[in-house]
């Protein structure tokens, strides 16, 4: 077996509708392997222990399993997942490799590599029969050490399946680290298991701090246990003398019950006690042990949403079975909940388990009656191997609202109470009952694994964070196409900043906020977006995503408001398995798929018109055919499109809805089209409107925004910039495709030059001498002089030298004069060389080459540095 690569896809791609990692792996000659002996296998090769239940797990069933099956169920059981929705996979062929493309899904991008890593070597290890394989065992093993150290904890797997119910998008905040981002832009909000951005510093110390919260709560008269703060242990015995036994020891600021020894009866075992607490931190508090239940109550929001009994972990007797006999049974017990099964910890013999029985006068092997409770730990804690029962419905009213007062006075928006009470049904004081301790990240488990079935803690925590905003979203918008990308994002950007709204965006152009670059990086892969999306200032996000981006990394974002798709045309093909403009399309047609607002399709581009089938948003057409049926259809049902009426001056972009019909504005009234020249701008604001009008952006924002779009380098570096000089008409765009060639050309068909037109054209070295015969064939009738120059590519099989030829025979045979071609190996040269031919009355174009290049030398033409 060979793996050939593997990718993972952060969000929804080609492959499937969520997360997913995708691998390659060539093993032509392993067919299929009978079940029984693929156990067998495993379990000669394998230790006994996760990778051999594992590998036992996924042949289980079928008679016969073939490698790919077997790899990707056990990638899919190795993931271990915590949440509820199922995963699932799929295998295709790749037949030019003769391989298999293995698509497995996940809950948790940061786990999958793992699960995949090691559920190729163990397939490799059942299938080829290796009986010892030392560096694959040891790699299965830090794979299986490393999900089970990335996966999510049981807190924000409840909350963020909660997000899911809701629609909320969420996402690391970063890579490797314990903070999960919910919602988007201003909206989002961040937690930490189940602590909030809301949580206020004074609140979480104030909380975390037992001996602070029982002064605080007995202030305001909250009944709390009688206690003492001790540093030393000298302290400690002038405490137990004052408060006398029984007790209870607790570390001041240990978490999880892991401090805390209870029913202590003599001063031997309260130094035994103090010690463990001492481990822990360096003060202690002495409480006196007050007879009750063990109650949790949790509150959000000031609000108690749930209440549980905990029971720590024990065992009852049946008069038959010894201790150890009933902790098996136990183990089973809780082995068969299913799913909370993961939830709750098994329960092992340990010294603590030991001393704890020592103090029931019990042993491992002793036969306690039937019906005699035995005791196991010390804590109640889930954490510990405690169980629980819901106690929502019975706890006393003037309980609850004593709770609620309590978690107001500390001030925390979500806190775990611990309460201490004989009869919860009966308010506290009158039972003696008592407020333990406050937790500032309460474990969410106790209120789901109750026999009485879950109580959904974790919706409550989630809709307090996102009271209004429901979805948590800001206005989105996603962008692809052959042509036109660039542009018609930076128009949505203008458009919503003149909305009065904070724009986030990504793409060719680096990825930008407020108006300020963060990155200046080719950004217009799917990962940026998440770098908007968190900021949380950002107020709308604008995305263009790429035909690279979208195969490498997917759309990242589940889903955006608006997908826009300019045109689909042969840029690309033969390309990253992209043999057709069909499989073009299919990468291009995921921003449709994933918008939920709208679909902004070119009805004039045939590929772009059957994506309409595949939009699960209503559908807005744009077009400048002036009888396009595809449009003409729409209408007639009442659906809506960008038109273009009339011609000339009059040509105007309107709305139509149905029969209805909205004038927008005059095309001339936008600078980059030129008077209406420049038909591809024509288009892209047609785009950008349609978006904008979805979203419910006014009118009046998208027309003052366009009317002050101006063809500079300012405004929109590198797409169709224009400067005037010593009578020289000077511009650079970034038309790097046949289309885009085609357009520009077209554009400046009809400018009154009295000179000479000049052209510096710049193509990459890595395409077919197709692609090279249509871009320079609109330029070869349309330019007296051509200036070349070859963009080198890591994946290059040919010389620049040999490219360019290619590119100036491609040109002459076409119709331009041989003798007029000048190529140059780097597009520095290019542009010097051309700049140098010029003179008044000339029109300069320079084509496909990097903005910047482009424009520093196009600025600094005529200027007196530039003569010097």
């Amino acid at each position: 077996m060979e793996q050939l690569d593997a990718t993972l896809f952060a969000g929804p791609s080609i492959h499937a509708a969520r997360a997913a990692i995708v691998v390659t792996v060539r093993a032509p000659k392993l067919g299929k392997l009978p079940a029984r002996e693929a156990a067998k296998r495993a379990r000669a090769i394998l230790p006994q222990g996760a990778a051999q239940e594992a590998v036992l797990g996924a042949v289980a069933g079928p008679a016969a399993v073939r490698w790919p099956e077997l790899m990707a169920r056990l990638a899919l059981a190795l993931q271990k997942s915590r949440f509820e929705a199922p995963l699932s996979h799929t295998v295709e062929d790749v037949r030019e490799a003769e391989a298999k493309r293995i698509i497995v899904e996940t809950h948790e991008p940061e786990v999958v590599p793992f699960a995949a890593t090691a559920a190729f070597d163990l397939t490799r290890l059942v299938f080829t029969a290796k009986k010892s394989d030392p560096a694959a065992l040891k790699r299965i093993q830090f794979c299986l050490a490393m999900i089970d150290k990335n996966r999510l904890g049981w807190n924000t797997v409840t909350q963020l399946e909660a997000c899911q119910r809701r629609g909320i998008p969420f996402s690391k905040t970063l890579a490797n680290s314990p903070f999960m981002t919910l919602g988007q832009g201003i909206r989002r909000q961040r937690i930490r298991s189940s602590t909030a951005d809301s949580a206020s510093f004074i609140a979480t110390q104030l909380a975390d701090d037992k001996h602070l919260t029982k002064r605080l709560w007995q202030n305001y008269g909250i009944p709390v246990a009688e206690h003492r703060l001790c540093n030393a242990l000298e302290e400690t015995e002038a405490s137990v003398a004052e408060i006398g036994f029984p007790l209870v020891v607790k570390g001041r600021h240990a978490e999880q019950g892991l401090s805390v020894s209870t029913g202590i009866r003599n001063m031997d075992q309260a130094k035994a006690a103090v010690r463990k607490a001492a481990a822990l931190g360096r003060s202690w508090l002495i409480e006196r042990h007050v007879e009750g239940e063990d109650y949790r109550f949790t509150v959000v929001d000031g609000r108690v949403v749930a209440v549980a009994r905990r029971l720590p972990a024990h065992v009852v007797g049946d008069g038959k079975a010894t201790v150890a006999k009933l902790i098996e049974g136990e183990n089973r017990r809780r082995e068969g909940l299913g799913r909370y099964a993961d939830w709750l910890v098994p329960l092992q013999l340990d010294d603590e388990m030991r001393h704890v029985l020592a103090h029931q006068e019990l042993t491992a092997e002793s036969i306690p009656e039937k019906g005699c409770f035995v005791r196991l730990r010390h804590g109640s804690n889930i954490s510990q191997g405690g169980v629980s029962e819901d106690a929502t419905e019975i706890a006393h009213p003037d309980t609850m609202r004593l709770m609620e007062r309590a978690a107001g006075i500390i001030g925390h928006p979500i806190l775990g109470l611990d309460v201490l009470s004989p009869d919860i049904a009966r308010p506290l004081g009158e039972t003696g009952g008592v407020l333990i301790e406050a937790n500032t990240a309460p474990g969410l488990r106790p209120h789901y694994v109750t026999p009485s079935g879950p109580r959904d803690v974790a919706d409550a925590v989630i809709a307090s964070l996102f009271p209004e905003d429901g979805e948590g979203r800001i206005p989105t918008v996603a962008v692809t196409g052959t042509n036109g990308k660039t542009t018609t994002c930076r128009m949505l950007c203008r458009i919503f900043e003149a909305a009065g709204m904070i724009v986030g965006t990504s793409g060719t152009h680096g990825t930008w906020i407020a108006g300020t670059r963060l990155r200046t990086s080719d950004d217009s892969g799917g990962y940026p977006a998440r770098l908007v999306l968190q900021d949380p200032t950002v107020e709308a996000g604008v995305f263009e995503l790429g035909r690279g981006g979208l195969l490498k990394q997917g759309t990242v974002c589940d889903r955006f408001d608006v997908g826009i798709v300019t045109n689909v045309t042969e840029d690309h093909l033969h390309q990253d398995g992209l043999e057709t403009l069909d499989d073009i399309a299919r990468v291009k047609r995921l921003v449709v798929e994933r918008a939920r607002v709208a679909a902004v399709l070119n009805a004039d581009n045939t590929f772009c018109a059957a994506m309409a089938p595949e939009a699960a948003a209503p559908i807005w057409w744009f077009s400048q055919e002036q009888e396009n049926p595809t449009v003409a259809r729409h209408l007639a049902q009442g659906g809506n499109a960008i038109l273009v009426e009339g011609a000339g001056e009059k040509a105007v972009i309107v709305q139509r809805t149905g029969q209805a019909r909205t004038e927008l504005m005059l095309v001339a009234d936008i600078p980059l089209t030129l008077g209406g020249r420049a038909r591809h701008n024509v288009a892209n604001a047609q785009a950008a409107m349609a978006a904008a009008l979805a979203l419910g952006v006014p009118i009046e924002s998208f027309r003052t925004a366009l009317q002050a779009f101006t063809p500079s380098a300012d405004a929109s570096p590198g797409r169709l910039n224009i400067r005037d000089v010593g009578g020289i008409r000077l511009v650079v765009d970034f038309a790097h495709n046949e289309d885009g060639v085609g357009a520009l050309c077209e554009t400046f068909r009809d400018e009154p030059v009295s000179g000479q037109r000049v052209c510096v054209i710049t193509a990459s070295d890595n395409r077919d001498d197709g692609f090279y015969a249509g871009l320079v064939c609109p330029a070869a009738r349309h330019f007296d002089r051509f200036f070349l120059a070859i963009d080198k590519k890591r994946d290059a099989t040919r010389s620049a030298e040999e490219v360019a030829g290619v590119i100036a025979r491609a040109l002459a045979e076409a119709g331009a004069d041989a003798n007029a071609i000048t190529v140059a190996t780097n597009q520095e040269t290019a542009l010097a060389d051309a700049l140098a031919s010029i003179s008044a009355g000339d029109l300069f174009i320079a084509m496909g080459l990097k903005p910047q290049i482009a424009w520093d030398a196009v600025a600094a033409y005529g200027t007196e540095e530039a003569g010097a």
